[in-house]
């Protein structure tokens, strides 16, 4: 049987309707990007005129969930550019890559962006999964897992509940339709690869700091085409069995500290033998928890946190990253071991803060697929026997990740990358995760690799201007070495030794921050001012008054007087306070954790005669009789004074 030229136009048409039918419904994302401007932008509330100031702009990039599928799924990935003020041609843009798994960089502006962005572009995207980027995993495990930091649990209690809260979260990540399997490096390092192609730059530089350099390692080994140059700072390559090492990088980093203590002659009185003070501070809440109140109810539901060994130790490597804090790391470990509860709930709230900074849906499914598998939880109870098991926060992962991702990994993610690409690795001597070891590791099979060691410094290597310094002259000209010295020396740590510890310091000082949104306390502050203010000029005018009429002025001096007195060094106190506060800001901000440098908690003995005057005035008044002229003024200023006192001793604002 033939067909007719009809019959197989008919047939050649429906059979081409059928398959774009069937092509439609299987249709692959296509990688794509548009500009955006607020409100239609992942900072919605920032304002336009202040985007313009620091030229910055926004973007989205959508990408398909899995390239590999034919789902048609799609991703919308935050992205940001902040423009150079110089432009250089010749300067590729610099493409920041950032940590976690599950961090967030979009939005954000440092000093050394602005250094770096003078002649090129810097490119800022959150990897998918986290910050500003689709999708939006399990948003509630941060909480939930703060809840269980906040309990007493036992280490294996511990375990068998985060392992539980990650099980729910992964039934809901299924349930919205989420292929964990697309969340990897290679994912992100493709979603970046298109950015770059799709904004049409020809060449680029990266730089990738913790688990930033494991995505630019990705790049370099799966899509080293338009890369110019690498930075990895603190790497983590996936050669490196970082996890079954985890407590042997924290207890290196921990005897350099008590080593530099014991160094510093004013550090070494102040905190004799400091090593043996944090493991007795250690066993002492490892042995006795201890119950803290705390005011944050939105992280702590229960007004609580039982803070105990784990906790501590995993707070103490948390404060490990950063230099900054170094300073005060001794006095910390002193007040923990005095069990000092104000102090231990500031503590416990940074922590806290810590513990939101990521999202746990993308951390879990890079560490359980490419990390974990290639480690070993019997190493790492090798390792950690004599230290109290090892930080029980990152055994816990050996078990999660059964539950979250327990596929066979691809033996390729525990492979080192070698490539050819011009790269500068920057690692610090203090870090307690990615050690100098690491770095070495890393540079290994980099053959154009220059690899620094920073003394002094943890884990955020470029908090060093230096550092910044080394980067910019490498991208200037990444075919030459930068420096010839390959360790860099730095200032000796500046422990601080004088320190007078007042928990009202500690209780107040936060509140002082201009971008606390604690009005009430703001107001309150306002209002004691002004009252302070009027007391003063209104008891100044009676005194004045008094001096021209002679009438009545010997009776109500003494009153007088010692109300001027009274409310001037209120304000004197006020200003003293807020000026020493300031000035501690500026040696470290950390110190607010404790109190104030010895040399500035002397303005602490003012209210002693302030309340001093008080009570003399009171004394006054009760002795002047009847006399209405002679007790409205004083009476009066008494009154404004009110919640100046209160002030004082809601914070217990005396030299204690």
């Amino acid at each position: 049987m033939t067909l007719t030229t009809i019959q197989l136009k008919t047939v050649l048409l429906t059979t081409a309707v059928l398959f774009s039918v069937c092509s439609f419904g299987q249709q692959k994302t296509v990688p794509s990007f548009r500009w955006a401007t607020c409100p239609d932008c992942p900072l919605p509330e920032v304002a336009p005129a202040r985007l313009k100031e620091v030229a910055l702009v926004f973007g989205y990039l959508t990408v398909p969930e899995n390239r590999a599928r034919d789902n048609g799924r799609k991703l919308r990935l935050a992205v940001a550019v902040l423009k150079s003020r110089k432009p250089n041609p010749s300067l590729p843009p610099l493409v920041i890559l950032h940590g976690g798994p599950g961090g967030h960089v979009v939005g954000r502006i440092s000093w050394q962006y602005e250094e770096l962005r003078q002649e090129r572009d810097l490119v800022f995207i959150d990897q998918r999964g986290s910050g500003y980027s689709e999708p939006d995993f399990s948003p509630e495990m941060n909480q939930e897992i703060m809840n269980v930091l906040s309990a007493n649990y036992s280490p294996a209690q511990e375990m068998q509940a985060r392992t539980a809260i990650a099980a729910q979260a992964k039934a809901a990540v299924v349930k919205k339709g989420i292929d964990l399997s697309a969340y990897n490096s290679h994912a992100i390092a493709a979603d970046v690869n298109d950015l770059c192609r799709l904004l049409g730059f020809k060449t680029w530089d990266l730089w990738g700091t913790s688990y930033g350099s494991r995505i630019a390692l990705t790049m370099m080994r799966d899509f080293p085409e338009g890369i110019r140059s690498v930075v990895l700072e603190s790497p983590i390559p996936p050669n490196a069995r970082y996890f079954e090492n985890m407590t042997v990088h924290f207890a290196q980093a921990l005897n350099k500290l008590f080593d530099k203590c014991a160094a510093d002659p004013a550090c070494q009185q102040a905190y004799p033998d400091l090593r043996k003070q944090f493991y007795e501070a250690i066993s002492s809440l490892d042995k006795n928890p201890l119950v803290l109140e705390m005011n944050d109810r939105s992280k702590f539901p229960d007004g609580k946190f039982v803070i105990n060994a784990q906790d501590m130790l995993l707070g103490f490597q948390q404060a490990l990253y950063g230099k900054e804090v170094y300073p005060i790391l001794p006095l910390l470990i002193g007040q923990v071991k005095k069990r000092n509860k104000v102090v231990m709930q500031s503590f416990a709230q940074s922590m806290s803060d810590g513990m939101f900074r990521i999202d746990y849906g993308l951390y879990y499914s890079v560490i359980c697929s490419e990390c974990i598998p290639f480690n070993n939880v019997k190493k790492f109870e090798e390792t950690s026997a004599n230290f109290w098991d090892g930080i029980s926060f990152y055994k816990d992962e050996f078990s999660i990740c059964k539950t979250w991702y327990p596929a066979a990994p691809d033996s390729l993610e525990g492979v080192a990358v070698s490539s050819n690409i011009p790269t500068l690795i920057l690692s610090g001597e203090m870090d307690p995760m990615a050690s100098p070891a690491m770095a070495a590791l890393t540079g290994q099979t980099l053959p154009n690799a220059y690899v620094y060691t920073f003394q002094n410094v943890g884990h955020f290597v470029t908090g060093e201007r230096h550092a910044v310094d080394l980067l910019g002259k490498f991208l200037a000209d990444p075919g030459r070495n930068p420096d010839d010295k390959r360790y860099v020396s730095s200032v000796k740590i500046p422990f601080v030794t004088d320190v007078h510890v007042h928990n009202g310091i500690v209780r107040m000082a936060p509140k002082l921050q201009l971008n606390a949104n604690d009005l009430a306390y703001k107001v309150w502050i306002v209002i004691l001012v002004v009252l302070l203010v009027t007391a003063l000029v209104y008891l100044l005018r009676r005194l004045i008054r008094g001096k021209r009429e002679q009438a009545g002025m010997f009776a109500e001096r003494g009153l007088i007087v010692s109300g001027i007195l009274s409310a001037g060094l209120s304000l004197v106190f006020i200003g003293g306070l807020g000026w020493a506060i300031y000035k501690t800001v500026q040696v470290n901000y950390f110190l607010l954790g404790f109190g104030l440098p010895a040399a500035y908690a002397l303005i602490l003995l003012l209210p002693y005669l302030i309340f001093g005057l008080l009570i003399l005035q009171i004394l006054l008044l009760l002795r002047s009789g009847n006399k209405r002229n002679t007790k409205n003024a004083p009476l009066y200023s008494l009154l404004m004074q009110v919640p100046f006192i209160v002030f004082i001793l809601y914070f217990n604002l005396f030299y204690s």
